[in-house]
């Protein structure tokens, strides 16, 4: 694909065959909605996936070192619009748990102590999957009601 195809220009071929394949969706319709696609002269085509969120036991890897956050650990569907909020949340958490690791004074190199970073790593998970869990499953909710509520509006738009 192209620089210019991923920016949603097209060859002209291309276009039309979008043009073509949305004009058949759209069928029926009244003729402003028809009208606004036979002219689109760009269009952008996007996916949406979801992923199931990370099981508890894998948002910490095995050495206890690293902590998976935001969408690495609980990827959320667009329609709730958390997504950016919840990796924020999670760094801010991780900033509030984490002990001091300053290097340079004997007390901050006990700290360093694998042990205090995995319990402070669990405390983590445990205090943000809830609430991530409760996020992902609105999101998914939402975007399902959406997606009928969608279908229903459009379908008044008939002819």
């Amino acid at each position: 694909m192209s620089k210019n195809s991923r920016l949603g220009r097209h060859s002209s071929r291309l276009l039309n065959s979008l043009k073509h394949a949305l004009l058949a969706q759209v069928e029926g319709w009244d003729e402003p909605v028809r009208n606004l696609v036979g002219n689109a002269e760009r269009i952008i085509r996007y996916y949406l996936f979801d992923r199931p969120t990370l099981d508890r036991e894998f948002w910490v890897n095995k050495q206890g070192r690293s902590v998976f956050i935001g969408d690495a650990a609980h990827p959320t569907s667009p329609h709730f619009g958390q997504g950016a909020n919840q990796a924020a949340e999670d760094a801010w958490w991780l900033a509030e748990l984490l002990p001091d690791f300053t290097r340079g004074s004997e007390e901050n190199e006990e700290r360093h102590d694998e042990v205090v970073l995995r319990k402070a790593f669990d405390k983590f998970v445990n205090q943000r999957s809830e609430r991530t869990s409760t996020l992902v499953r609105s999101a998914r909710w939402l975007g399902r009601v959406g997606l009928y509520v969608r279908r229903s509006v459009l379908s008044g738009m008939r002819c």
